[in-house]
């Protein structure tokens, strides 16, 4: 029972994807600032097989494949050296470059739907909020990712005019509210035995202290002309401040209607059935939590092809068994050495499960 079970055997290709994000530029400025010197960088990269790219707006994608006989570990550790050479050559703008090996049983086994008398906005918050993260506690879960829906933000809309009107810059507003909205270690203090640790917060906690936020102070003449005045500008003289929601990149539908729902990622070398199963039960007990109106239910589960497959799989070997025994019969005519050599087919066959779990090995349709 502790085996554990898959549709298909683990198989790590070799291969390395190297990701970098350039916000705000272009396929082809993405290809020469970022994708030409990367591949160049790379190219020195030992034991590389094939080496292929992609640039698109704001995004380079390099695919770095390897032979079967290399150390993964050992090629992300040189990968990770040569992007820290190139590093300094790259545009200031651009993120850092995230590497991550290509993992097939990292793909969902199940899909969880979240429907109900809400708006999708309504629906992705309470996925986030109240059923994620009761997901993820289920022993055998890894991770989970919530599809559909726009995310809460606080969205700032300067006005043009204002902005013009007071000779300031989308950038320069941009710096000043990151600057005032951190939250970093300030060092320690001293005081005979005792350490106290400083830590600078200063994390914006609500709309008005975002819309309250000074941007600029600005000096003139006042009304008789003879007195300079002072008038400090914040970011609600010049902006709309609101909370909203993210702009949409992508619509989700299920049966026809906009909707949410939540892709469940087990662990690897975990029992994709028992996964499945604890995920199932939990459900109830998740739904009877919600606000009025809303369910949570199940939109796809791979592992019912699973269960599906070892069902045929030990019906197969039941009647390869029973047919094994009557060809015996058949041709040997004496029961007795026609039981002994019947036995010794599931004898084997516990024994070889026996070793498939001792070695790591999961229970699917190639073991």
């Amino acid at each position: 029972p502790g085996i554990a079970i898959d549709l298909f055997p683990s198989v790590n290709p070799p291969i390395v994807v190297v990701r970098t994000s350039y916000d705000g530029a272009g396929a082809e400025e993405v290809e020469k600032n970022l994708t030409i010197p990367l591949e160049g960088q790379l190219g020195n990269v030992s034991d590389l097989k094939e080496m292929t790219s992609t640039s698109s707006e704001g995004m380079s994608l390099i695919v770095m494949e390897f032979d079967y006989s290399k150390d993964l570990d050992a090629a992300l550790d040189d990968i990770r050296d040569q992007l820290e050479i190139i590093s300094d050559r790259l545009p200031e703008d651009a993120d850092s470059s995230i590497t991550f090996k290509i993992d097939p049983s990292a793909e969902a086994i199940m899909s969880l739907a979240v429907s109900g008398n809400k708006s999708t906005e309504e629906l992705r918050e309470i996925a986030e909020n109240d059923i994620e993260s009761r997901i993820e506690r289920i022993s055998g879960v890894s991770t989970t990712t919530i599809r559909g829906g726009r995310t809460s933000v606080i969205r700032v809309e300067v006005s043009q005019n204002r902005l013009e009107a007071y000779n300031l810059t989308l950038t320069s507003i941009a710096a000043l509210l990151d600057k005032q909205n951190l939250q970093e270690a300030g060092g320690e203090i001293s005081k005979g035995e005792t350490v106290f640790k400083v830590r600078t917060d200063e994390e914006f906690s609500s709309i008005d202290e975002i819309r309250e936020t000074v941007i600029a102070v600005k000096t003139g003449a006042s009304g008789n002309g003879n007195n300079d005045s002072t008038k400090v500008i914040t970011l609600g003289d010049i902006s709309e401040v609101y909370r909203g929601y993210e702009d949409a990149e992508s619509i989700v539908k299920i049966n026809g209607e906009n909707g949410v729902y939540i892709e469940v990622q087990k662990e690897s070398g975990t029992n994709s059935v028992k996964v499945a199963e604890n995920v199932k039960n939990s459900i109830e007990s998740i739904n009877r939590d919600l606000p009025p109106g809303v369910k949570l239910e199940i939109l796809y589960d791979s592992t019912e092809m699973i269960g599906g497959v070892l069902d045929t799989v030990i019906n197969s070997a039941i009647q390869g068994l029973l047919l094994a025994m009557v060809i015996l019969l058949f041709f040997l005519r004496n029961i007795r050495s026609t039981i002994i050599i019947g036995l010794s087919i599931p004898i084997s066959m516990l024994i070889t499960v026996m070793c498939m779990y001792f070695f790591d090995l999961t229970l699917n349709l190639m073991t």
